[in-house]
């Protein structure tokens, strides 16, 4: 089973454990355990539901973790004279506190299966001029044409913006810090940079600024309602925002050049980003320098793809437009593969 398709309990506490696992047997299920929220942080946004024991809400609520919409706090089965953390399941907007015996019908229903989450794919460059921008693009484009409502996501406040590289920067409608202060952003395609299926939520280069993490939450949060899925342009130094978007990936990729070089910046952007999610899958551009297995095995994680630049597409690059991308070009085509093996597009 998926770690993201399995409720998160983190306690320590064994009776409750019990309890819990007892539950998760008659839904099906199995419960993801972590002692701690350091343990759990890069599940915490992916799971269905998040279960506290009273021994780990404190310091779950002290960690700030990101807005979930179900979280409850559960005390022993025979509770003592410990008062419940009230303080703590406030501050984690639980909607639940109580013994794990009257919470069961409650619990029942969360851990009921589920269907399954939007596909959040992100990409992030192991190095300058890695490619993962145009490849965060060009899956973007490879969704709308199959047919999909896709929402391209801009993350990257020194990238120069995703309008740009598609060639839509001259194309009305809202941008990243038009949103800022709103209480639930408006992400129809009509309001973003659109071109029917595919909306690009963009930054300004001329003012770059990250993304508040608060409006990202918001944001994904939304865009689940209207979007078949999105796709992240990560940056390789993450911010708040970012590491928050790499939670709530269902499939991330890590794009590395094939050099010496390049397998050591992807190793320090590997690093950054890898208390926030589980180990991306690694696609390898331009690999005639290093074999590709040695780029994986430096890097420790599995190969998806190799693909080599093309003459034309690095033209249209270099002229600030990915518009025109041919369908029947390699990137595309490698793009069109992964989002089908990827079940994006069954």
């Amino acid at each position: 089973m998926s770690a993201r398709n399995r409720p998160l309990v983190i306690t320590t506490d064994r009776l409750l454990l019990d309890e819990l696992q007892r539950l998760c047997d008659s839904a099906q299920t199995e419960p993801l355990v972590a002692p701690t929220f350091e343990e759990a942080r890069r599940h915490w946004s992916r799971a269905p539901c998040v279960v506290l024991g009273h021994d780990a809400a404190p310091a779950c609520a002290d960690a700030e973790p990101p807005p979930h919409d179900r979280v409850a706090v559960l005390l022993p089965p025979s509770p003592s004279d410990q008062r419940p953390p009230w303080t703590a399941a406030m501050r984690l907007g639980a909607s639940c506190v109580a013994p794990v015996t009257a919470a069961r019908v409650l619990l029942a229903r969360w851990f009921a299966p589920a269907p399954p989450p939007v596909p959040v794919i992100g990409v992030v460059g192991g190095g300058g001029g890695a490619g993962s921008s145009v490849l965060a693009a060009a899956l973007a484009l490879a969704a709308a044409r199959a047919g999909r409502q896709t929402l391209l996501l801009d993350l990257d406040p020194l990238g120069g913006g995703l309008d740009l590289l598609i060639g839509w920067e001259a194309r009305p409608g809202r941008r990243w810090p038009d949103l800022a202060g709103l209480e639930r952003p408006s992400l129809e395609p009509s309001q973003l940079v659109n071109d029917g299926r595919l909306a690009v939520l963009a930054t300004r280069p001329a003012a770059p600024a990250s993304v508040p993490a608060k409006l990202l939450d918001k944001t994904l949060d939304a865009a689940r309602d209207i979007y078949d899925v999105v796709v992240a342009d990560l940056p390789r130094h993450p911010d708040a925002a970012a590491t928050r978007t790499a939670e709530r990936c269902t499939t991330a990729y890590l794009v590395a050049r094939g050099t010496v070089q390049g397998s050591g910046a992807a190793r320090a952007v590997l690093a950054a980003y890898g208390p926030h999610w589980d180990a991306p899958e690694l696609i390898v551009r331009d690999a005639d320098r290093v074999p590709v297995t040695e780029v994986a095995d430096t890097l420790g994680l599995p190969l998806r793809e190799t693909y080599e630049s093309e003459s034309e597409l690095d033209d249209r690059v270099r002229r600030g437009t990915l518009d025109g991308l041919r369908p029947k070009g390699a990137l595309l085509s490698m793009c069109t593969r992964l989002l089908a093996e990827g079940g994006v597009l069954t």
